[in-house]
């Protein structure tokens, strides 16, 4: 077991990467476990009668372990008015460090995981309501489900907070906050699966 990464978050705290696991606080979950993650940032504003009165920063990191239930953690930090504190801009620091170390350790593991049984057992994936398999893409909608066969996809990429597919003419076709589950591979899945460039 081998140290590769540490997130500092407080004195003498880290979040720490193994390279066959994590240790979050006391809780230490292997690589080989992780079925899905997502992960998202936020900064929040609130204000009284159109009068700035507190700003709130926070991040929040899911891990879908299967049989375990599932496994989240996260910080948050507020300030007066609309000025952004220290600690807010240490905490987008540590979750940019965070999802560095997660889209190197962890997220191959899981998109092998997760693209393997559409390639060779032709099963479908779900991340949020659009369903992924070997000939293209179909999305609950509120009027019933809308296809996209494979020929007709376009990009995937990850803009501002969101995973967005488009088709062949560039136009939007489905958007996920990364806080749904999987949704940070879901442009590494589409490209994969069908060549669709970024």
């Amino acid at each position: 077991m081998k140290r590769v990464a540490a997130v500092p978050y407080a004195p003498g705290r880290a979040y720490e990467f193994y390279d066959d696991r994590v240790i979050i606080d006391d809780a230490i979950i292997y690589y080989s476990e992780i079925i899905g993650y997502s992960y998202h940032l936020t900064h929040k504003k609130t204000s009284v009668n159109l009068i700035p009165a507190a700003n709130t920063t926070s991040f929040r990191v899911y891990f879908d372990i299967g049989e375990r239930h599932p496994f989240n953690f996260g910080k948050s930090s507020s300030s007066v008015m609309y000025f952004k504190s220290d600690k807010q801009r240490t905490l987008d620091v540590i979750f940019t460090e965070l999802v560095r170390c997660i889209e190197a350790l962890i997220a191959p593991e899981v998109f092998k995981r997760l693209i393997l049984p559409i390639v060779t057992e032709n099963k479908a994936l779900t991340i949020g309501k659009l369903t992924i398999n070997q000939f293209g893409l179909s999305k609950k909608t509120n009027f019933g489900n809308k296809s996209l066969y494979a020929s007709e996809i376009g990009s995937s990429s990850i803009r501002q907070g969101y995973a967005i597919v488009s088709d062949y003419q560039d136009k939007n076709f489905y958007t996920c906050h990364l806080s749904t589950m999987n949704a940070p591979l879901l442009p590494d899945i589409i490209n994969a699966l069908y060549g669709a460039e970024e």
